[in-house]
């Protein structure tokens, strides 16, 4: 049996961790009490403009969905872009060369995207070996800043893949597609390889404010052009035709016999894909307002 003085000590010492316990839960509450009753602190929009002029582009676009002020600022800062210049390249060997001198080239940091936005242009590079998740981003930012553009140049591997962004396949599906025509490297036989699409209407127009339109073609790229009427996505999808001032096909000048890679050129061949693209843009409609441009 213990001693009065064992009881009595032991009995302090429950009462001291009791009390030890309340006193922390009363300060945590006083605490709780006194942060929650703060008045906070609302920083001026001029401010956060301040703040967004040294973020990087996919922060600001991640960043649109922390709060509506945060939206409404940086989509205020979007509707200044009027130039828009989408590049399909090997940004490895682009990265190389610059040589770590990109200055405001931004890499997106789990994609092979490469961003420079300023006031009022924006010029996207995205790897020519790209993957399903880079081409889906892609897509996603031609769709945002493309919105205010007046000016829009893309390669025409870049607008094949609108067109399938805005069609009934899946892009998840159009990546594999793409795949299998890399294995191809532009050659005769990609010329009868196909997609099938069912018609989608949209009420909505891509870009509704562009003026004027490039779309630039590399030697490997000529097959695109037939293949965009396969997507069954009319051109008013794309641009409001009506109020397009300047429609522009940057071709490459075949001097040589042989391409780079030694196989022959046949600019019979060439000019198939191009009367097929020709078709498809309704030319007749753009009348004097088509041209093509050799480089």
């Amino acid at each position: 049996m213990p001693s009065l003085k064992q009881f009595v000590g032991r009995r302090f010492h429950q009462l001291q961790r009791k009390f030890i316990n309340e006193s922390n839960f009363l300060s945590s509450r006083c605490k709780k009490k006194l942060f929650f009753g703060k008045e906070e602190i609302q920083l001026p929009e001029a401010v956060w403009s301040k703040v967004f002029d040294f973020c990087t582009p996919f922060d600001l676009m991640k960043w649109k969905r922390v709060c509506k002020q945060w939206n409404e600022l940086i989509n205020h800062r979007f509707e200044g872009i009027l130039y828009l210049d989408v590049h399909r390249l090997d940004t490895h060997i682009l990265l190389d060369e610059l040589n770590g001198t990109h200055g405001e080239l931004y890499e997106h940091p789990s994609a092979q995207i490469l961003f420079h936005l300023n006031a009022h242009c924006v010029t996207i590079i995205v790897n020519d070996r790209w993957t399903s998740r880079d081409v889906q981003k892609i897509f996603d930012a031609i769709r945002m800043f493309g919105r205010t553009a007046h000016t829009i140049t893309v390669d025409a591997s870049i607008l094949e893949l609108i067109l399938a962004g805005l069609s009934s396949m899946d892009l998840g599906r159009w990546h594999a597609f793409q795949c299998y025509l890399r294995t191809l490297n532009g050659s005769v036989q990609e010329d009868s390889v196909h997609v099938h699409c069912v018609t989608c209407n949209s009420d909505s127009i891509l870009w509704p404010n562009l003026k004027e339109l490039s779309v630039r073609v590399s030697l490997n790229e000529f097959p695109c052009l037939s293949r965009l009427k396969d997507y069954n996505v009319n051109p008013e999808a794309i641009m409001d035709v009506e109020n397009l001032c300047l429609f522009r096909l940057c071709l490459p000048v075949l001097e040589n016999e042989f391409s780079s890679d030694g196989s022959p050129v046949c600019r019979r061949r060439y000019n198939r894909h191009v009367r097929q693209f020709r078709q498809w843009i309704a030319v007749e409609t753009l009348q004097e307002r088509y041209c093509q441009q050799y480089f």
